[in-house]
């Protein structure tokens, strides 16, 4: 199979000059690795195939035991590889394996589920008090279920809890010759160690860094300050006025978790409301039929597929583009209507009176993927247990209150940031320039490859969906699916096009 369908498998090549020197913590050496990085990084490949597969029986380092991390763990496995899974804390599962009270996932767990661990196997294996029922179409599972399901997984998978390196915290990645050198660092010891692999996959998720902002009067404020991937114990809330900071999943469920933990008083501060799918649209249509369907997607403008426009799309020989473009230029009229009954719908479900998000609802999805909550928000408040302020951002801190943008002041002795999560990509420093990385992230092709760094593999650290689980599943198939040469990806030259193509629609949207 191929991703392109016409191009030759080519040989195994060098892809480090035969002359390179080492890189990395050598003992009684000083590392000099950005130089020793420029002399073993070959000439960029523009044009002609593009070969990332590895000899029979390599082995392959993987950065992170999140679901991302142990999948690809089990698709080397399946090949023939040796995967070491290296894992900063002493546990699996990523940011499910702790956050704050009441963290559910988004999805439904038909839709959130390990293709090779089917939620009925978790159901016939579980034991009585680890699960609150049976888990059935529908059912959204609370985190503290959904890391017992991942512990299940990983034993499910004969060797692969044997190739996890706990407190394992890498701190380098640097090509030496035809390989790459990983230097970890024992969070416990301190000791580090230095190891030799064929590949590296960078399955750090997207989810691992607090983004913690920075807000004018922080040290006058005599409350709390605290990320919401920091709030584990829900007593924090017990008689504190709370004012969460953020338009998102984590916002609401943080909100939800204030009225019910005590808190006195709660508040909500939106600088930009976001559109949200109930669970259930007008109360008995489940969400899934929106954003898991054929029907669903196909109401959502393709603004990636369309850009350029359908002669522009047919010229550069874009089938599907230039099919795309027609279809949205013909429908046009009948998807307006559609997604502005939609947001109408929810406008009155969710009662969003004073708080309608000034994005699209058809933009909202493509640029953010959307979101689905409870209606717990919606019920707060309408008993008076939640003040929702909208479109004002935070201006400063005082002793016990928050000003914000527009000159309100809401009383606060607790703050909680829902404001997400940025990436950090400083093990690899020496790389990075090469991966040309913007102010979002790194463009690559698929979200897993980049021509300019042979057999590094990125797989569920650039991209967030609905379902992760699958998501990360399908990239972890295709990386090893290329790695040992039962895929083939297409010329030098095409995989630039769309990264570029990818780039510029991004800075268009």
């Amino acid at each position: 199979p191929s991703l392109q369908g016409q191009h030759q498998t080519a040989s195994l090549a060098p892809q480090m000059s035969s002359n390179a020197k080492p890189t990395g913590c050598l003992p009684g050496k000083r590392s000099k690795a950005k130089l020793a990085f420029e002399e073993s990084l070959p000439p960029i490949q523009r044009e002609g195939p593009v070969d990332m597969s590895l000899p029979p029986g390599s082995k392959v380092a993987v950065v992170g035991a999140g679901v991302a991390g142990l999948q690809m763990g089990t698709a080397l496995m399946e090949v023939g590889f040796k995967p070491v899974i290296f894992e900063a804390s002493g546990d699996i599962g990523g940011v499910w394996r702790e956050h704050y009270p009441g963290y559910h996932a988004q999805a439904p767990v038909e839709h959130y589920q390990f293709a090779d661990f089917p939620y009925t196997k978790f159901n016939e294996l579980a034991r009585p008090g680890e699960i609150e029922k049976k888990w059935t179409d529908g059912y959204f599972a609370p985190g503290t279920e959904l890391t017992r399901y991942i512990d299940m997984y990983v034993e499910s998978i004969p060797g692969l809890a044997a190739s996890i390196r706990f407190h394992a915290k890498v701190t380098k990645v640097a090509p030496s010759g035809y390989r790459w050198m990983v230097t970890s660092k024992s969070q416990q010891s301190g000791e580090e160690r230095t190891e030799l692999f064929a590949a590296v996959v960078w399955s750090v998720g997207e989810y691992c860094v607090p983004q913690e902002p920075k807000f004018k009067g922080m040290d006058a404020f005599k409350g709390r300050i605290i990320h919401s991937s920091k709030l584990l114990d829900p007593s924090v809330f017990q008689g504190k006025r709370t004012v969460v900071i953020g338009s998102g999943k984590s916002a609401a469920d943080c909100t939800k978790a204030a009225t019910k933990y005590g808190a006195t008083t709660t508040a909500i501060v939106m600088r930009t409301p976001r559109w949200t799918f109930p669970r259930y649209v007008l109360g008995f249509i489940p969400f899934k039929y929106f954003a898991f369907s054929r029907a669903g997607y196909m109401m959502i403008p393709p603004a990636y597929l369309r850009m350029g426009g359908f002669f522009r799309s047919l010229r550069e020989g874009r089938l599907l583009r230039a099919f795309c473009s027609f279809k949205e230029g013909l429908l046009w009229p009948l998807l307006w209507l559609y997604w502005r009954l939609v947001e109408f719908i929810l406008i009155v479900q969710l009662e969003l009176w004073g708080a309608v998000p000034p994005n699209s609802i058809e933009d909202d999805i493509a640029s953010a993927g959307g979101q689905a909550l409870s209606e717990s928000l919606t019920k707060a408040v309408r008993r008076g247990e939640l003040t929702r302020y909208v479109g004002a951002g935070i201006d400063h801190l005082e002793a016990d209150t928050v000003h914000l943008t527009d000159g309100r002041v809401v009383p606060a002795d607790l703050i909680v940031c829902a404001t997400g999560f940025t990436k950090d990509y400083t093990p690899l420093n020496t790389i990075v320039p090469y991966l040309q990385r913007m102010d979002d992230g790194l463009y690559l092709y698929k979200q897993i490859f980049h021509p300019a760094v042979p057999r590094l593999f990125f797989v569920g650290s650039e991209v967030s969906t609905f379902n992760n689980i699958l998501t990360s599943f399908l990239q972890a198939q295709a990386a090893a699916a290329v790695m040992s040469s039962r895929l083939q990806l297409p010329d030098a030259n095409t995989i630039w096009s769309e990264m570029e193509h990818h780039k510029a629609w991004s800075k268009q949207a």
